[in-house]
């Protein structure tokens, strides 16, 4: 088939048209598909460090044995243990900071990382409340509150190591 100039020339400025807009459209798809990576790579990288630091402090402060002292003493001695706890420092400031865009990373890590900070912040709660809510007397009340403490605890070294694996894995 063959097309008068004029034709031709208007058939050649639509079909160049047409592929430069196609051009534009795919390498801003590539552009943003680039920034999608690597903000997803990035708030997976501040998390696997902020996982890491707490994972190393409980880990370093023995959470789970200091737990089960606080038991035992409790149990050997029938009378709730003063307990002093206080949080001096804001040690979810990745999490708080970011709990919104929880979806920008891959499966499973947004289900994992949630997890793992309600659990944390949970036990930060009960310790709270064994330093205030409990009189020396309330031993059956303060053990049960010590053991769902101690449980939140084990939970949470329990998953931690895959949690951080994961935000590891997705910072790469």
């Amino acid at each position: 088939m063959t097309f008068d100039a004029p034709t031709a020339q208007l058939l050649s400025a639509l079909l160049g048209g047409a592929l430069a807009i196609a051009g534009g459209i795919g390498a801003q798809w590539a552009l943003d598909a680039q920034r999608r990576r690597a903000e997803r790579r990035g708030l997976a990288g501040a998390f696997a460090g902020e996982l890491a630091a707490l994972f190393s402090a409980m880990q370093q402060r023995s959470w789970l044995d200091r737990m089960d002292e606080l038991i035992a003493e409790t149990e050997r001695t029938g009378r709730v243990p003063a307990v002093v706890f206080s949080v001096r420092h804001h040690y979810f400031r990745v999490f708080d900071a970011n709990a919104g865009r929880l979806g920008v990373l891959d499966p499973p890590l947004p289900e994992m990382l949630a997890h793992h900070y309600i659990y944390s912040k949970m036990f930060l709660e009960f310790m709270e409340d064994l330093a205030d809510k409990f009189e020396p007397h309330e031993t059956t009340a303060a053990l049960d509150h010590l053991r769902a403490a101690r449980a939140l605890v084990d939970e949470g070294m329990r998953r931690s190591p895959a949690c951080l694996e994961e935000a590891r894995r997705q910072a790469r």
